[in-house]
């Protein structure tokens, strides 16, 4: 098996913060379907200035749109507009 990966620091932290790690595995073994509480990935969010702009870029990268854009008011008042998005062909 051959595995590549990168870390990316997150942004706002010094040399020694958080990282976001990225692999890929050659090969790929076949889709297996996966529960939301299974173990390994099955949701990664961000927190963006604007959800409208980062919805269009993940779209023009091939991503697709799953439900429609919701707004929720938080505890502390402020609101959150999220938005769910996957993979094409997922």
């Amino acid at each position: 098996m051959l595995l590549r990966g990168v870390h990316l620091r997150l942004p706002g932290y010094k040399t020694n913060g958080p990282t976001l790690e990225i692999f890929s595995y050659s090969p790929v073994l076949k889709k297996q379907n996966r529960k939301v509480n299974t173990p390994g990935l099955t949701h990664l969010a961000f927190e963006v200035n604007n959800v409208n702009i980062a919805y269009k870029m993940v779209i023009e990268n091939g991503g697709n749109k799953v439900g429609k854009t919701i707004s929720l008011k938080r505890s502390d008042g402020k609101k959150s507009n999220m938005v769910l998005c996957k993979r094409s062909g997922r």
